[in-house]
């Protein structure tokens, strides 16, 4: 069993983790939900917050604030790459913007909308050949990291980091994310997320902090370079988008929910 604050959920997640429960039987409410294939494995992990998730190749038990998503053996390595999305920038920029809670109350996404986020499988991307190595890369470089932390003593925070980071310029190009897409999605997980529901105890917010004249010349630059539409002439990434994105997110909320 594995408990929702535990700091160890994050990318993957061990046995050793885990604590063993005393007995494979629960007794439960009556009327209860008695369907356990959740707990069953391979299957992604997510608190309802999405401050953690990991994929588990095992068998786990957890309570209702945390989320399973699971799928069949043979989708081990699509499970793989969505416990590596869920970590990315991308997925934050997502759920931030079309959750009703997170912003507004506490930092919650509820499962209707965590299966709204965009996941195409490779077949219906732009660049199916591409995508599907892709998919194997990121299996790759989770299933190598979780390697590596059963063999070292003290370094899995780094381990982890390390992973992610790797794992996350994957998943920009499975979704093609151009510099200008980067730089929102940038601006979203590392101003405005922070910035939201002040506290007395955190009152200072990145959106409060003065600008030095770097940041500033850095923005004058960039509303400089921008590329501007013209009829005929769409702006950069459009006519990509109308040629190489057919699938709409609907088409992608359901590949998710059938995984």
């Amino acid at each position: 069993m594995i408990e929702a604050s535990s700091p160890l959920l994050r990318l993957f997640l061990l046995e050793d983790d885990c604590q063993q429960l005393a007995s494979h039987e629960v007794m439960v409410r009556q009327r209860s939900n008695t369907n356990i294939d959740v707990y069953r494995g391979p299957h992604v992990l997510v608190t309802k917050g999405l401050k953690r998730s990991a994929f588990a190749d095992f068998d786990v038990a957890f309570r209702h604030a945390l989320r399973g998503i699971r799928g069949p053996h043979e989708d081990r390595e699509l499970l793989l790459f969505l416990a590596a999305y869920l970590q990315t920038a991308l997925a934050r920029f997502f759920l931030f913007h079309t959750s009703s809670n997170w912003g507004v109350s506490r930092a919650e996404v509820h499962v209707e909308e965590l299966l709204r986020l965009p996941f195409p499988l490779p077949e219906h991307s732009h660049d199916a050949k591409r995508c599907r190595s892709i998919v194997r890369e990121v299996a790759q470089v989770v299933t190598e990291a979780t390697n590596r932390t059963k063999e070292a003593v003290i370094g899995r925070d780094e381990i982890v980091t390390q992973a992610v980071a790797a794992a996350e310029k994957l998943v920009e190009e499975y979704f093609d994310v151009d510099d200008i897409e980067r730089m929102l999605i940038a601006d979203t997980d590392t101003i405005i997320i922070p910035s939201v529901r002040p506290t007395r105890a955190r009152p200072s917010r990145p959106t409060t902090k003065p600008t030095n004249h770097e940041q500033q010349a850095a923005y004058t630059r960039l509303g400089k370079d921008a590329p501007r539409a013209t009829p005929g002439n769409p702006r950069r990434g459009e006519r990509r988008r109308s040629v190489g994105h057919r699938t709409s997110a609907a088409d992608s909320s359901q590949e998710l929910r059938h995984l």
